[in-house]
């Protein structure tokens, strides 16, 4: 026994000779309510009734007001069923038929359905507002904070939420059903109580996989909270972090569930004494006596009333328990295998690494917007632009009725263009019997019906552009991020414009494939292709009227954003960067290649081969340039390879050219050229998207082929470690 330090030196002042003192025991910050190291049972325990003192107004007034709305609709549901299940009660020697069973269980329905919805709404608000105050307040120790500001932080996380949970109920009773089914099949198959009998033994280990597999899934609720990640992945990402330690998880998490409930039995046996003072005198020895009280409903009203109020304050101080030992569990599991406290130590202010999330001194992020400015282009105050407020019911209001005009100007476009052709093919091989002057008919009638369905569907494009960007998600400050699992796209500014317009993405887009085309923008389509990785976000534009379809934008301003950006970069999982010529994208591809590690960057080339080759030199020249006049081990910049050719390029004749403005447009190619991808030793490789290589003239055949060569990068990608 060593007395000299290490992890059993002795205590202070002689005592505990044998008492283990950890290394981390003293030197883990504790910024909020739990110290940032490992947790153990004491830890969660202690911070999930710590996280309850400090904010229980901000954790319990989302939840009354859903308790409160749950039970107005309930009270009318409740009072629906109770008529029509005792209009469908048989009288007095009447027998209960089939018919009449069926009759008063969709009458209970009445009441029961809404009832598990508003269970289900209360699990997911309780759940997305307890946790996103934990992760993001008490872990950190961020005060005050009022319940409007906790509602307006978890709102967004609410239907995530339902979805993920109503999924993991649904795969738990799934699991549990598919051991119940074989006894249900053998009593109706062989009519024996003994063949069910026996079939209800599967029930043991049924219960026993369920109770596994919602093991394993309990992580999936903080995942989509605080990742910000879809249901199905997050439960990918809780069935990957709860590997092994399962049995761990579920016993931890009962503590919270244990004490509150001896708590919320205290509320209700009192409750319960309470509502027998207001019975009548001898209600209780008659009932011990087995005599059947005659009482009237304004005799109970007053003690059923007492001891349901009760009820309904325990459940309500119950509910936060469970979410909060959710939370802290992640947290703990996140520490332990993936140095997560190294992040929160940052976030929180201390010294270690203050600049990766730095939270810079300037105006809100979204002025309110004044009539008398040109939107985008005055100046408020400390030098931030004005800019237009987004209206998320605006938004989906207009993304609605465009969709509804590209549906209708689709069925009047084809409709217009099928008649158009009709008339061609009728007037060319006479076919069909037609007069020269019906022929024309067809042909001037089905003209302009295509070019109005043409016009009511560009409306519709226009009307759906406009509406994204009212939905565009805000990032009010990039500390939000420091749990998610995020994608970071980097770009020039100057390249939004192109970025943000809808367009096709076939080579041969002629006649009514054009009303099919998907017209997303490529911001869009490249935000679709890693939204499997984790969230897309990307920096605004400071002076933007509203943010642009695609990724999730946060704002900076002009002045002082690459230590933001820097932290950015060292966090992300996967940084999807622009080629380009831009100051701040080399500033950004350098400082990648400085920070990052390069199996994380991927470079998106959407230039042509003198763009991307302007690119490489001024790289070279910035890094030179940085490497010289910062100093420090900084890596050995890797060569990008060379822009490969088009592998069957189509000659064009001169005189094309010269009638095409000087432009050789018969080598049609991708908007995204091509990605440039690292390995572990840092060597980059080219992945050219060649449309000339395609085989097949189909139109969905272009996308099916980028897929194919996009697939495995991005399957590499999203195996990486999850990035601290």
């Amino acid at each position: 026994m060593t007395t000299d330090g290490g992890p059993w030196s002795p205590g202070p002042e002689g005592q505990g000779a044998d008492v283990p003192v950890w290394p981390w025991a003293e030197r883990a910050p504790r910024p909020g309510v739990v110290p940032l190291r490992a947790l153990d049972a004491n830890d969660i325990l202690k911070g999930v009734f710590v996280t309850l003192r400090r904010y229980f107004w901000a954790l319990y007034c989302p939840l009354f007001v859903v308790v409160l709305g749950s039970m107005a609709v309930l009270s009318g549901c409740g009072f629906v069923a109770w008529k029509l299940i005792t209009s469908l009660l048989p009288g007095h020697g009447e027998s209960m038929s089939a018919g009449r069973l069926i009759d008063i269980c969709l009458a209970a329905s009445v009441f029961v359905v809404p009832a598990l919805a508003c269970v289900a709404i209360g699990s997911a608000v309780t759940a997305a507002v307890s946790i996103t105050v934990l992760g993001h307040r008490a872990v950190l120790g961020n005060q005050p904070l009022t319940a409007r500001e906790a509602w307006a932080d978890a709102r967004p996380h609410v239907r995530r939420t339902l979805n993920t949970q109503i999924l993991s109920v649904l795969i738990v009773f799934g699991v549990f059903f598919c051991f119940a089914l074989p006894a249900v099949v053998l009593g109706a198959a062989l009519d024996s109580s003994t063949a069910v009998a026996f079939g209800l033994l599967l029930l043991i280990p049924g219960a026993g996989v369920a109770l596994y597999v919602g093991g394993r899934l309990f992580y999936a609720a903080p995942v989509t909270v605080l990742e910000g990640m879809p249901p199905k992945a997050a439960m990918r990402r809780s069935w990957h972090l709860d590997r092994g330690v399962w049995w761990r998880t579920l016993g931890i998490a009962m503590l919270p569930g244990l004490v509150g409930r001896a708590a919320t039995e205290v509320i209700t046996g009192g409750a319960g004494n309470v509502a027998a003072r207001d019975l009548p005198a001898g209600f209780v020895a008659s009932m011990q006596g087995g005599q059947a009280p005659h009482l009237s409903v304004a005799v109970l009203a007053i003690p059923v009333t007492i001891i349901l109020i009760a009820a309904v304050v325990a459940a309500i101080l119950r509910a936060p328990l469970a979410p909060l030992s959710q939370g802290l569990l992640y947290i703990d599991r996140c520490i332990r295998t993936e140095r997560l406290g190294e992040t929160l130590e940052a976030a929180a202010g201390s010294e270690v690494s203050s600049a990766a999330f730095p939270v810079p001194p300037f105006p809100p992020i979204r002025p309110p917007f004044k009539p008398w400015r040109r939107r985008g282009t005055g100046s408020g105050d400390g030098g931030q632009p004005f800019r237009g407020k987004q209206d998320p019911v605006k938004g989906r209001w207009m993304i609605g009725v465009g969709w509804t005009l590209r549906i209708v100007g689709t069925c009047v476009g084809v409709t217009g263009y099928e008649l158009l052709r009709q008339g061609y093919e009728n007037g060319a091989d006479g076919a069909v019997d037609f007069t020269a002057a019906g022929t024309w008919l067809i042909k001037a009638a089905g003209f302009p019906i295509m070019m109005i369905g043409i016009w009511v569907f560009s409306q519709g494009l226009m009307l759906i552009a406009r509406g994204k960007r009212h939905t565009v998600k805000i990032i009010g400050s990039f500390a939000k991020l420091i749990y998610a699992r995020y994608v970071l796209y980097l770009r020039s500014f100057s390249e939004d414009k192109v970025m943000s317009v809808p367009r096709s993405v076939f080579p041969w887009n002629t006649g009514e494939a054009m009303f099919f085309t998907p017209w997303l923008t490529q911001e869009e389509s490249l935000v679709r292709r890693f939204a499997g990785i984790g969230q897309v976000v990307a920096v605004g534009q400071p002076e933007e009227d509203l943010p642009l379809p695609g990724a999730a934008r946060g704002y900076l301003p002009r002045d002082g954003w690459q230590g933001v950006v820097s932290g950015l970069i060292r966090s992300a999982h996967v940084v999807a960067m622009s080629a380009g010529t831009g100051p701040g994208t080399l500033w950004e591809y350098t400082e990648a290649v400085r920070v990052l590690d390069l199996r994380r960057l991927v470079l998106l080339v959407y230039c042509g081969p003198a763009g991307y080759d302007a690119f490489r030199a001024a790289v070279s020249a910035e890094y030179a340039e940085r490497r010289a006049a910062e100093g420090g081990g900084w890596p050995a910049l890797p060569n990008l390879p060379d822009f490969p050719p088009l592998s069957r390029p189509r000659p064009t004749s001169r005189w094309k050219i010269m009638l095409r403005g000087g432009k050789d447009n018969s080598n049609w190619d991708f908007p995204l050229k091509g990605i440039v991808v690292f390995d572990g030793e840092k060597t980059p490789a080219f992945i050219r998207f060649d449309p000339t290589a395609a085989h097949s003239r189909r139109a969905w055949y272009p996308l099916r082929m980028v897929k194919r060569q996009f697939e495995p990068v991005l399957s590499e990608l999203s195996a990486l470690p999850h990035a601290q």
